[in-house]
C-alpha cells in the first residue's frame, strides 16, 4: 500500500485507551491520513496495514453504519480504504477498499494455498479415469477435452501440466477480498480467495476455493452453504443451503434450495434446485428444479430434468464405471430413469423406466418412450414439438455474458452442422431399417415400429431442406447481385474449412479436424497457459459462420448432385421452392402441437365455481387466446415472411 507509515506515538496511546492492543506495534502501518478515531477493541498481531477509514455503509432496511474495525481480531492482515469490519477474527488476508466483513467466526488463509486452482473433480466416471482439473479460468471446452477426449494422452497430460503451472502461479499464503465486496453472518471462511463486488452472506463453511467476481457479474454465496475444493465462477449464485464439494460452478450458474453436488461441474447459466449431482458434467443449461432428482455420472448439456429423474451405475463387476451421455437439448419426464452405459440423441425426449442400454445418438429429436419394459422409439418426433422451438430461442434470449469476461463458447442455434450431420445420418439408418420391412424394427437397444420409422424420415427430411434453404435464403436476401455469376460467386466458399464431421464441445459446435487443430497446438507447447486454450477456441467460435457456410453449401451440392459453379437458375429456384414448402410444414406442425395446449381438456381446473362459459373465460384470462399468443404471432409472422423473402428471390432470379 503506497505512503505508508508507522503509528505515531499519540495514535498508539489512543488506540491503547480504545481498547485495542498489539504483538509488536512497530509492526503495524498505516496511510498518510489513517484515523484512530474509528478502530476500537482490535487484537493486532503479525504484520498490519490500513487505510483510511471514512464513509459509512448502508445495511438494509436503511441503516447505517460506520467504517472502521471494531471488535476483532487481525492477523497478517492488509486493509484498504474505507472498509468496515465488526465482530471477525482475520489472518493472512488482503482486503480490498470499501468492504465490508461483519460477524464472521473466521477468515484465514493457514498455509500455501491454491484456492481450488489444481483441484481434480472425478467426473461421468466414479471409478476414475476422465477427472477434469480445476482452475479460476476453466470452460466447458476445457473441461470437455479433459474428460473425453482420454484417446490423446499426451494433450491431456500437457493440458494438466498447464493447468498446474498457472495453480502454482497463484498459490500464496495470503487470501485475498476484493474492493466492494460484502461477508457478513458467515462462520468459516478457509482458503478461500474472493472476487470484487462479491457478497457472501449467511455461509456455514468455506473451504480451499476461489470466489470470481467482478463489478458487471458479481457472485453471490448465500445462507447455510457449505463449500469444499471449488471454483464458483463470475455471475454465480450458490445459496440457501446448497452443498457442494470437489465441484465447479460456471459463470451466470445457479445452484440453490438445499442442492448437493460431490465431483460436478457446472457451466454457463445452469441452474440447480432440490436434488443431488454426483460426478456429472453439467454443460450449458442443465436444468433440475425437483428435490428427488439426481444426475449421476453423466454428461447433460442443454437439459431439463422432470421430477423424480434418476440414472444409475450401479449395474456393474468392476466397480462404478458406467456413465451415460444425454446429447444437448434431452428432456427427461417425470420419474424417468435410464440404466447406464447409455446415450441418448440431442433433442430428445425420454419418458418412462429404461432398463436396457440404449443407443440413440445417432438419432436426435425423438421420444424414447417405456413399454412393457422395452424402450420404443419415436425418431425425429420432437422436430413437430413446439417447445423444442421456445426452448431454442430462450436459450439464446439468456445467453448474454459479457464478451470480455465469457469463458464458455455457446453456440444456441438449433440447427448446426452438428446437429443436421446426425440428422442426415438418422436418415440413412432409417432407409436402410426400412429396406428390409418389418412391423417393429431394433436398433441399439431401442425398438421402432415401422409407421414411427416412416413418420420420422419424412420430419429428419424435411427439416433438413427446410434449414439447407433457409441458409441460402439469409445468403440471398440482403445479397446485391445482377447476374447468375454474381449469385454463383456469393455462394462459392472462400475455403474447405468446415467440411467433414462437426462435433458439439459443451456448447462449442465446430468441425473435428479445427478442435484436433487446438489439440496439436496444445501437444507441439504452442500454448504458454491454461487460458490460452480459451482464446483458441473463442476464434473457433468466431468463425462458426464461415465455416458453418462452407458445410451448408457442401450438403446443398450433394443434394443437387453438381457444384455450385454450373448450377443454374431453376437449381436456384427449386432449392427455394422445397425450403418454402418445408418452413410452412415445420411451422404447420409447430401450430398444431401448440393447439393441443388450449384443447377443451387442457382446461379441467379453470372457472372453478363456473359454467362452460365461466371457464373458458376464465382460461382465456389465465392463458390468453391461441392466435393472439405470441407464440402462435411468431410462427404465423415467421411463414409470412419466409413467402415473401422466397417470392422476391425467385423473381430476382427468373430476370437474370
Amino acid at each position: 500500500m503506497a505512503l505508508l507509515r508507522n503509528l505515531t506515538t499519540l495514535e498508539i496511546v489512543q488506540l491503547q485507551r480504545q481498547g485495542c492492543t498489539a504483538e509488536n506495534w512497530c509492526l503495524i502501518k498505516v496511510r498518510d491520513h489513517f484515523s484512530a478515531d474509528t478502530v476500537i477493541n482490535v487484537q493486532f498481531s503479525g504484520r498490519i496495514e490500513m487505510g483510511c477509514m471514512d464513509g459509512v455503509f448502508s445495511q438494509v432496511g436503511g441503516f447505517q453504519k460506520p467504517c472502521g474495525i471494531y471488535r476483532s481480531t487481525l492477523h497478517n492482515c492488509i486493509i484498504g480504504n474505507n472498509c468496515r469490519i465488526a465482530d471477525a477474527t482475520i489472518a493472512s488476508y488482503t482486503i480490498g477498499n470499501n468492504c465490508l466483513v461483519e460477524q464472521v467466526g473466521g477468515i484465514y488463509t493457514d498455509s500455501h494455498s491454491s484456492f481450488g486452482n489444481g483441484v481434480e473433480v472425478e467426473v461421468l466416471n466414479e471409478a476414475g479415469g476422465r477427472e477434469v482439473m480445476l482452475y479460476d479460468g476453466l470452460s466447458a471446452q476445457t473441461a470437455y477435452i479433459q474428460a473425453f477426449y482420454r484417446h490423446r494422452p499426451d494433450t491431456i497430460k500437457k493440458l494438466k501440466a498447464l493447468i498446474t503451472q498457472y495453480s502454482e502461479s497463484v498459490s500464496s499464503e495470503m487470501g485475498t477480498i476484493g474492493n466492494d465486496t460484502r461477508i457478513v453472518r458467515c462462520r468459516l471462511l478457509k482458503n478461500i480467495r474472493v472476487g470484487a463486488s462479491a457478497t457472501v452472506a449467511g455461509a456455514t463453511r468455506l473451504e480451499n476455493g476461489t470466489i470470481l467476481s467482478t463489478p458487471e457479474a458479481p457472485t453471490r454465496i448465500g445462507d447455510g452453504v457449505m463449500a469444499h475444493n471449488f471454483i464458483v465462477a463470475e455471475g454465480a449464485a450458490v445459496r440457501s443451503g446448497a452443498m457442494i464439494s470437489n465441484s465447479y460452478v460456471g459463470q451466470s450458474v445457479e445452484l440453490a434450495r438445499q442442492f448437493s453436488a460431490v465431483n460436478s461441474i457446472f457451466f454457463s447459466y445452469s441452474h440447480c434446485e432440490h436434488g443431488e449431482a454426483c460426478s456429472a458434467f453439467a454443460g450449458p443449461f442443465t436444468v433440475t428444479h425437483h428435490k428427488s432428482t439426481l444426475l449421476i455420472a453423466g454428461y447433460f448439456s442443454f437439459m431439463n430434468a422432470g421430477s423424480g429423474t434418476n440414472q444409475s451405475n450401479h449395474l456393474y463387476r468392476l466397480g462404478p464405471a458406467h456413465q451415460g451421455i444425454l446429447e444437448r437439448g434431452c428432456k427427461t419426464g417425470s420419474n424417468s430413469y435410464i440404466l447406464w452405459p447409455s446415450r441418448v440423441g440431442a433433442f430428445s425426449l425420454v419418458i418412462g423406466k429404461h432398463t436396457h442400454n440404449a443407443d440413440t445418438s445417432e438419432l436426435p429429436f425423438s421420444y424414447l418412450l417405456e413399454n412393457k419394459q422395452e424402450t420404443y422409439l419415436l425418431p425425429g418426433a420432437t422436430l413437430g414439438n413446439v417447445g423444442t422451438i421456445r426452448d431454442a430461442q430462450k436459450w439464446q434470449k439468456r445467453n448474454v455474458m459479457k464478451g470480455e469476461i465469457r469463458t464458455d463458447m455457446i453456440n444456441c442455434d438449433l440447427f448446426t452442422p452438428y446437429i443436421l450431420g446426425k440428422i442426415l445420418q438418422a436418415i440413412e439408418i432409417l432407409k436402410e431399417l426400412k429396406s428390409k420391412p418389418a412391423d417393429l424394427y431394433h436398433y441399439k437397444g431401442v425398438r421402432i415400429k415401422s409407421s414411427a420409422l416412416e413418420t420420422g424420415i419424412a420430419l429428419y427430411e424435411n427439416a433438413i431442406h427446410k434449414h439447407l434453404g433457409d441458409c441460402l435464403l439469409s445468403r440471398l436476401e440482403n445479397a446485391d447481385f445482377s447476374s447468375l455469376m454474381d449469385v454463383k460467386h456469393l455462394l462459392k466458399p472462400e475455403n474447405e474449412e468446415g467440411l467433414g464431421k462437426w462435433v458439439d464441445l459443451a456448447g462449442l459446435i465446430a468441425p473435428q479436424n479445427k478442435v484436433d487443430a487446438i489439440l496439436d497446438q496444445i501437444d507441439s507447447n504452442a500454448f504458454e497457459s491454461p487460458d490460452s486454450t480459451n482464446k483458441a477456441w473463442k476464434a473457433l467460435h468466431q468463425e462458426y459462420d464461415q465455416l458453418n457456410w462452407v458445410w451448408i453449401i457442401d450438403k446443398l451440392e450433394q443434394q443437387l448432385g453438381k457444384k455450385v459453379a454450373v448450377w443454374t437458375t431453376s437449381d436456384l429456384i427449386q432449392i427455394i421452392e422445397k425450403c418454402l414448402e418445408a418452413v410452412l410444414e415445420f411451422n404447420r406442425q409447430l401450430l398444431e402441437d401448440a393447439r393441443k395446449e388450449f384443447a377443451p381438456e387442457i382446461r379441467t381446473g379453470y372457472g372453478i365455481d363456473g359454467d362452460q362459459e365461466i371457464i373458458d373465460a376464465d382460461f382465456e384470462a389465465v392463458r390468453g387466446d391461441f392466435e393472439q399468443h405470441p407464440v402462435i404471432v411468431t410462427l404465423r409472422d415467421h411463414s409470412e415472411k419466409k413467402k415473401l423473402i422466397s417470392v422476391s428471390i425467385i423473381e430476382k432470379l427468373k430476370r437474370l
